[in-house]
């Protein structure tokens, strides 16, 4: 599937399971012939083709077919994980459009975590992170509690895959203080 080899005589018996009606689906389509795809409910149902011999490739995000993730969901043989990407999923935090100060708070959160990776501060030194007012004096250390809850986005990530996760491209965009993500949106506050 990495080379998108569908005539080789190795390659002939490719099936791709993949998530129905997701981009990765979409996007699939338009790179293979529809008889190389095997549409799944989920990604569970996916794993489980994979497990049963439907097919012999799933489709999915990093975090889907990462290796524990794979055998949380039922496969228990060996398996390798592509090297190239053919799509991605964009994924954002979502709030209600018509509550303005959750949705500030939500985002000077998250910036939090970026914030402190960049400055090396931790779930253990979460007593660095500055005080703030601007949500008032009951958010003062909202910062501080943050970082000690979840830790940086750098530990956070760690937790979430990175030991099978590489930590570049777009997985790496904000380790730099120059990073999109550090620099507040214009109007933000």
């Amino acid at each position: 599937a990495d080379d998108r080899d569908i005539t080789s005589v190795s390659c002939r018996s490719l099936k791709i399971c993949v998530t129905k009606d997701t981009t990765f689906e979409s996007q699939l389509m338009d790179l293979f012939d529809a008889d190389f795809m095997i549409s799944r409910d989920s990604i569970q149902d996916a794993v489980l083709g994979l497990e049963d011999n439907d097919c012999n490739v799933i489709a999915g995000g990093n975090v889907d077919v990462y290796e524990p993730a794979v055998r949380d969901n039922g496969f228990t043989r060996l398996y390798r994980i592509g090297t190239k990407r053919f799509s991605r999923d964009p994924l954002a935090l979502v709030t209600i459009e018509d509550d303005l100060l959750w949705s500030r708070f939500v985002y000077w959160v998250t910036m939090s975590t970026f914030y402190a990776e960049t400055k090396g501060i931790t779930m253990m030194t979460a007593d660095q992170m500055p005080v703030v007012n601007v949500f008032g004096p009951t958010f003062t250390n909202m910062f501080k509690f943050a970082i000690a809850a979840v830790g940086s986005y750098g530990e956070i990530f760690e937790r979430n895959g990175g030991e099978f996760l590489p930590r570049d491209g777009q997985n790496g965009l904000n380790q730099f203080l120059s990073s999109p993500q550090i620099l507040p949106l214009p109007g933000i506050l």
